[in-house]
């Protein structure tokens, strides 16, 4: 799960939708501001305009701030030796276009613009508005995860809020301010996944918010400690502070709190396995992230949702979520993309204009040039000859022509610029495109390692074994499971259809399909089992009947029953080997695959051996086998694995497992691998 903590900026006023009152007052102060009074007094109105917008309509609110600016280089223009005055006020606007810059996630310019207000506060020794600063720049700083420079100005937030609340215990704003400063301290530890040192800070917020009265800002830090409960998996502690928050927020009418809330709530009830009320709690944040138009919260939610139902045991519904939010982050990178391709486009256009336009205005500087020059040549024609006419006429001509390659070749380079520029920008893109793909299919990983079996539960029935699983990328279409039941225990190593993501999301339906035959339908004959996962998987691919979709898997499964040392197993395409007193020994496959195929018709066969105490069995896919390398770049194939296998099946498990990774990584050199590789081995 991805905790998302809450950061609170400090802007002068607080981070919410303007109330009517506020409205009101804007209106007046723009009526004031169009009034003949002074500049500097009209200035200060501007400003106050700007605070009032930043949040409500941040458009405005910068163009306020820009009219501010463009007032203050006016007034230092005319008095140079007297900007003290309005450098305070200078600050003040660089500080609006911070705000708006951090609400439209421009973080570089929010920085930028923060930094030339701390510039000027602290030439001025300004603490009230430094520490408002350096509270806003060590938030930006968390955002973009440069935390060691944002510890040091939260730090110094912090640092200076004390010294200006020394002695002044009743003071409401200085207690609401500090705790802003300590809520950013413990979201940056908490960032860091460092809990135990968010925590103290996460409580003396919590503790000023709620003696200054702000009982909305503390609702926003419960939602940050039920957070750091849920990671130290203190689920009901966590559930009662988001459950606490979500009250306040209701009651406060903060829709946006109610998300933050309730997206939380779906957490901490799936951990507590109380999954109706985490589907509902849910399904309330979708419905209001939906009609505010939050799809990156819908996102997020899709990714809750997917999880729960992980959790839950209902892995078809979880596939759903999770192909739902996969579908949604490559709509809101389309969507992304586009935009900034629309801007790019618009730009291009405006400089086009403008191009013109200067082109028109060279060309009638041009006219009046030219008629200056002819006025002069009727002038001169009553003194020089006709040759010196004639002469003046072609060299006129030939400097028109001169001027009017250079306009071109001047017009071509600026082309080329931009063309460069967009193809830069276009990189840029793509590069991101990439990285944000790559951590989708990071995300998948963690989920199929959350449904294959993992190796703790298998040793706690087979005490001596090894897994070497090498997925080709990131998701692999190879996959192990196993179940205890009835004192068997099954194990199957299968290889999918496809690897990476078309054979992980193979290797989640089957599954699936495993779960739902041996445990819901409880059949436990191998042979039974792989028939009817047959049907099942051909029956989801091919609901209609119509297509002829041949995906499946190739597997080995078995049923042992470890106290009697008897094997029950079918397999689909993929053999076993049997090592007994250093001996090897192949057992065949049937030759088809668990899903369509034209033997779909025809029944697995049902296999059986008596083993004794020593045997040891090695299951595998077909990945290792045709790995490409040695001197020649040819497969390393079944016969030397066969090999290698029998020469090491004396040492323990887990240094047969080392030897046989490094002789492959040897053997692979600096080709790549061809193909997903899993290879099980078991001592009896």
């Amino acid at each position: 799960m991805k905790l998302r903590f809450l950061l609170l900026l400090c802007i002068g006023i607080s981070f919410h939708t303007l109330t009517a009152q506020r409205k009101t007052i804007a209106d007046s102060i723009l009526k004031l501001s169009n009034a003949g009074i002074s500049d500097s007094l009209r200035l200060n109105r501007m400003n106050m305009i700007g605070w009032n917008l930043t949040n409500n309509d941040p458009t405005r609110a910068r163009e306020y701030a820009e009219r501010s600016i463009t007032l203050i280089m006016k007034m230092i223009k005319a008095h140079p030796k007297n900007v003290k005055p309005v450098m305070i006020e200078l600050g003040v606007a660089y500080n609006i276009l911070g705000s708006v810059a951090y609400k439209n996630a421009d973080y570089p310019g929010a920085s930028r613009y923060f930094l030339n207000a701390l510039a000027i506060y602290e030439h001025e020794q300004d603490k009230v508005r430094m520490a408002v600063i350096y509270n806003n720049v060590g938030s930006i700083d968390i955002v973009i995860q440069n935390y060691k420079e944002g510890e040091l100005y939260i730090k110094k937030s912090i640092e200076l809020r004390k010294e200006l609340s020394a002695g002044k215990p009743d003071d409401m704003e200085a207690k609401k301010a500090l705790s802003k400063a300590y809520n950013n301290m413990g979201s940056l530890y908490g960032q860091q996944n460092e809990y135990d040192k968010a925590m103290p800070y996460y409580q003396d917020a919590l503790k000023l918010k709620e003696e200054s009265g702000d009982t909305r800002g503390a609702a926003q830090t419960r939602c940050n400690i039920g957070l750091i409960y849920l990671h130290r998996n203190k689920e009901k502690e966590a559930y009662d502070c988001f459950q606490s928050a979500l009250t306040v927020f209701r009651q406060a009418e903060d829709q946006i709190g109610v998300v933050l809330a309730l997206e939380n709530t779906g957490l901490a009830c799936a951990a507590l396995k109380k999954y109706d009320e985490g589907v509902a709690a849910l399904n309330e944040a979708l419905k209001l992230e939906k009609a505010l138009n939050l799809k990156e919260d819908v996102q997020a939610t899709y990714n809750s949702f997917a999880d729960l139902y992980m959790q839950k045991g209902d892995f078809k519904t979880a596939n759903d979520y999770l192909v739902k939010f996969i579908q949604l982050k490559d709509t809101l990178l389309n969507d992304k993309i586009n935009n900034q391709t629309s801007e790019l486009q618009e730009k291009y256009k405006s400089t086009q204009k403008q191009n013109q336009i200067d082109l028109l205005q060279q060309q009638e500087k041009n006219k009046d040039l030219a008629a200056s020059r002819q006025r002069l040549f009727i002038y001169a024609i009553v003194f020089v000859l006709l040759m010196m006419v004639v002469l003046a006429v072609v060299l006129w001509n030939r400097n028109k022509l001169k001027q009017k390659a250079n306009t071109e070749l001047g017009r071509k380079n600026e082309l080329i610029e931009a063309q460069k520029a967009e193809v830069e920008h276009q990189k840029a893109i793509i590069e991101e495109s990439q990285k944000e793909i790559v951590d989708s299919i990071q995300y998948a990983q963690r989920i199929q390692r959350a449904v294959i079996t993992s190796d703790s539960y298998i040793t706690g029935f087979v005490k001596d074994f090894f897994a070497l699983y090498k997925p080709k990328a990131i998701v692999s279409g190879d996959f192990y499971w196993a179940l205890h039941q009835n004192n068997r225990f099954y194990l199957i190593v299968a290889d999918c259809t496809g690897h990476g993501v078309p054979g992980a999301f193979m290797s989640l339906l089957n599954i699936s399909i495993l779960n739902e035959v041996v445990i819901e339908k409880k059949i436990t004959r191998p042979d039974l089992i792989l028939n009817e996962a047959r049907k099942d998987i051909i029956k989801a691919l091919n609901p209609g009947g119509v297509e002829d979709a041949k995906d499946g898997m190739d597997c080995i499964l078995f049923a042992l029953d470890l106290e009697k040392r008897t094997l029950e197993y079918a397999s689909a395409n993929n053999s076993f080997y049997l090592v007994r007193n250093n001996e090897l020994t192949l057992h065949q496959a049937d030759k088809m695959p668990v899903g369509k195929s034209p033997k779909d018709h025809v029944p697995f066969t049902l296999q059986q051996l008596q083993l004794q105490q020593g045997d040891i069995l090695y299951l595998l896919t077909d990945g290792l086998a045709d790995q490409f390398g040695g001197p020649k770049g040819k497969k390393f194939k079944y016969k030397q694995l066969q090999e290698l296998i029998q020469q090491h099946s004396t040492l323990p498990m887990e240094e047969q497992k080392k030897v046989i990774e490094e002789t492959l990584e040897v053997w692979r050199g600096n080709l790549e691998q061809v193909d997903d590789i899993l290879l099980i081995g078991i001592r009896i």
